[in-house]
């Protein structure tokens, strides 16, 4: 790991650490706590995982909505988590970014109360993202597409 800083290092390792338990969070939440460099947290998490030999859990969509439960409702997670559960089984997930999906499922499972933009920073994606994972999520509403 010659020419990396301990700070970099720090912090990829604590990256690293997160996925391999499954914690969710963003690449970009973290960069911005540790204030590093994005793409160089990036490059060498990338490094740590092929150095080390790691097997990294994948995110999901449905683990960042548990990971907050509190925070949005009884009503609002079980709808949201629902819904992901119902795109998961025509796999739309697959290629698409778990917390955009997790904010796109709680703004539908909230019936537009709580705000994409507002979501959008919590979980540290972009409203695009979000906007875009809504009309993705939308014909998975339990009520056939209406909010």
């Amino acid at each position: 790991m010659i020419g990396r800083s301990y700070a970099l290092l720090e912090a990829a390792t604590l990256y690293a650490a997160y996925k391999m338990h499954g914690e969710p969070i963003t690449i970009d939440v973290l960069a911005d706590r540790l204030d590093v460099s994005r793409k160089e947290l990036a490059a060498t998490y990338r490094l740590i995982v092929q150095e080390f030999k790691l097997k990294p859990q994948a995110d999901s969509p449905e683990r960042y909505v548990a990971k907050h439960a509190r925070m949005f409702g009884k009503r609002n997670v079980e709808k949201a988590l629902e819904i992901l559960e119902r795109a998961r089984e025509a796999k739309i997930h697959l290629g698409r970014k778990p917390a955009c999906l997790a904010a796109a499922a709680l703004y539908l499972a909230s019936g537009g109360r709580l705000l994409q933009k507002d979501l959008a920073k919590f979980f540290g994606v972009s409203g695009v993202g979000v906007r875009l994972s809504t009309e993705v999520l939308r014909p998975f509403l339990p009520d056939g597409g209406r909010p």
